[in-house]
């Protein structure tokens, strides 16, 4: 039998120095020497930053002396190449030490408008689940947010302080639970023991168990541990993961779970890296293999 043509080919990472970006970053390397993929780094310098520090009243109060001073564009650039440059040598390091082939990009606009302009067909794109602030640690970040309405490809969700691991939980929800099947084998690898099934309840639970074990059976994957739940819902969910010791959850995002402010809650939560698959995933297409370069910015 010839091995299928494999869905995903590359790692699109959102990266801005944030320790959630950084989890992003680690997540997007783990997943990218698993199974052979290339990894693109994206630092956006947000357009909105940049013209809100050109208005006249414009301030920045020192942290320490808590003096206020006149925001300058010119300074704020400065800032934005020296944090671009950090970032570039962190996803070398990490992505070198892998052995990873990677590329870095600098980008200037809208930050999920410019994200989702460098994703591709085949890409998993790859971002923290909060931003910067503090006071929103426990919630989904504006970008991860706008990101999840709008992205077509799947999208890797990760937190400061997880690390992408197996098993990789994929729940089989919905009319398209085979495409779910299928990326959650693209992105387990066939490891014994890389891939836990959960089956939400409803009239066809016994047979979509029997039929996806069958599929796998057809790949020559072997059997994957699977489990028949009683709910679908977020604590369901995190029971499961909990119970079972998954290291990521993958799930369509037309899932129960993911509906409405508890679906929020739920991704900017969970303990380990969530995998949201939206809808059909076009076909990879061959495209560029990048070593390691490094895309100018725009301010030169």
């Amino acid at each position: 039998m010839s091995a299928p043509a494999r869905p995903f080919r590359r790692v699109v990472v959102a990266i801005d120095a944030s320790p959630h970006s950084l989890a992003a970053l680690q997540a997007a390397v783990d997943l990218a020497a698993s199974q052979r993929f290339e990894l693109l780094a994206v630092f956006v310098e947000d357009l909105r930053l940049l013209q809100a520090t050109a208005l006249p009243f414009a301030r920045e109060v020192a942290t320490f002396s808590g003096v206020a001073r006149p925001l300058d564009v010119a300074q704020t650039e400065r800032r934005l190449r020296d944090l671009a440059r950090r970032v570039e040598a962190l996803v070398s390091q990490s992505a070198d030490r892998a052995e990873v082939p990677w590329t870095f990009r600098v980008r200037r606009g809208d930050v999920a408008a410019e994200i989702l302009a460098c994703a591709e067909a085949g890409d998993v794109l790859s971002l923290g689940a909060a931003g910067w602030s503090p006071m929103r640690a426990r919630a989904l970040g504006e970008t991860a947010g706008r990101l999840l309405r709008q992205a077509h490809g799947p999208m890797l969700l990760a937190r400061h302080g997880n690390r992408l691991a197996a098993p990789l939980l994929a729940l089989l929800e919905g009319e398209d639970w085979q495409q779910v099947l299928e990326a959650a084998v693209a992105l387990s690898g066939a490891a014994p023991g890389a891939l836990l099934l959960a089956i939400p309840p409803g009239p066809a639970q016994a047979a979509r168990e029997v039929e996806a074990q069958a599929r796998l059976a057809e790949r020559a994957l072997g059997r994957a541990a699977s489990r028949l739940l009683a709910g679908a819902g977020p604590a369901a969910i995190r029971a499961l993961i909990r119970r079972e010791r998954a290291g990521a959850l993958l799930l369509p995002s037309a899932a129960s779970a993911l509906a409405g402010e508890q679906g929020e809650r739920l991704l900017a939560t969970l303990d380990v890296p969530v995998i949201v698959l939206h809808g059909r995933q076009p076909a990879s297409e061959a495209g560029e293999r990048p070593g390691r370069r490094h895309e100018q910015s725009p301010l030169g």
